[in-house]
């Protein structure tokens, strides 16, 4: 309650009359012997005008702190629906323009996206009839390859291979030279007929060193194979120095041949056992009465190691 509130109800308060706000005494609280005032009976009536006029006020009061606390809310309210339209309306002006551009980027990758499945399904298709194709080339290849390395053996059929013949052999007259040693150290009737020969291409050896081989070419095939049959069982030397001879084979081929000479260590230790390598390089085994052949020198191996050095 206000200042002015309290100094109202400070007036009705006389001394010697009742609060008027409190409860009037009861008939029974007089007592006999209690002396009635004049105007006694007014004081009612006015104590209620003025709890009214206290109460109308106060209505007042109250009416004009919700009128201002109303005000005050709208106020505040308007103020803060000002600084949010605001706030979005800058939102939306800064939005609007990346969104835009965002759809533009977007219809762009689009674009660009299905431009590159086409691209990606036109490769995956010539992928695939690349692979055919390069499939069916490899496989070509092969057969190229395997007709050259034959073309070559064929080329080299006659040829034979004079490994650690001393450098010191007069090679002027080549063909004199080898038929002659030949026919000297194989106990032939006679010269064979060699048709060219000389030494392997690669710089002269320094003394110590391996000599090149001779590599010659026989006329006749007959007289070439009578040359290796004789090797075989002729223990050859020239100048004091021995040396071997072989037939005369391709890099690759003498590769691949010598890939099973493992394999060919082992069976030399069972007589039983009957081998050799035929051209280019297949290994050939006979064993119980069964004959195997084998191009690889794996499997080979395998071979030998299940069945051979079992027995």
């Amino acid at each position: 309650m206000s200042t002015k509130h309290k100094a109202k109800s400070m007036t009705l308060r006389k001394p010697g009359l009742q609060d008027p706000l409190s409860s009037p005494p009861s008939p029974e609280s007089e007592g006999p012997g209690r002396h009635t005032l004049p105007g006694d009976a007014a004081w009612p009536g006015s104590a209620e005008m003025n709890i009214l006029e206290a109460i109308k006020l106060l209505r007042s009061e109250i009416v004009e702190m919700k009128t201002q606390v109303v005000a005050t809310i709208e106020a505040r309210i308007q103020e803060v629906s000002d600084t949010l339209k605001a706030d979005l309306t800058i939102l939306r002006n800064e939005t609007v323009p990346a969104i835009t551009l965002l759809k533009t980027t977007t219809a762009s990758h689009t674009t660009t996206i299905a431009a590159l499945e086409t691209s990606a399904t036109n490769v995956s298709d010539l992928t695939t009839s690349l692979e055919a194709e390069v499939k069916r080339l490899a496989a070509d290849l092969k057969k190229v390859k395997e007709s050259c390395v034959s073309l070559e053996g064929f080329s080299r059929r006659n040829n034979l291979r004079l490994v650690s013949v001393p450098e010191s052999a007069e090679m002027h007259r080549a063909t004199d030279l080898v038929s002659g040693l030949l026919k000297d150290v194989l106990a032939l009737d006679e010269k064979p007929l060699i048709d060219r020969a000389h030494r392997s291409l690669r710089p002269k050896p320094r003394d110590g060193e391996r000599p090149c081989d001779i590599i010659l070419r026989v006329h006749f095939f007959h007289e070439k194979m009578e040359i290796l049959r004789r090797a075989r069982n002729t223990t050859l030397s020239f100048q004091g120095q021995s040396f071997s001879i072989y037939q005369d084979y391709s890099p690759t081929v003498s590769r691949q041949r010598a890939a099973f000479g493992q394999a060919k260590r082992v069976l030399r230790d069972h007589p039983n056992v009957k081998y050799g390598l035929r051209f280019p390089a297949r290994l050939w085994i006979s064993h119980e009465g069964k004959d195997y052949t084998f191009e690889s020198p794996d499997e080979a191996m395998a071979h030998i190691q299940r069945h051979i050095k079992k027995s």
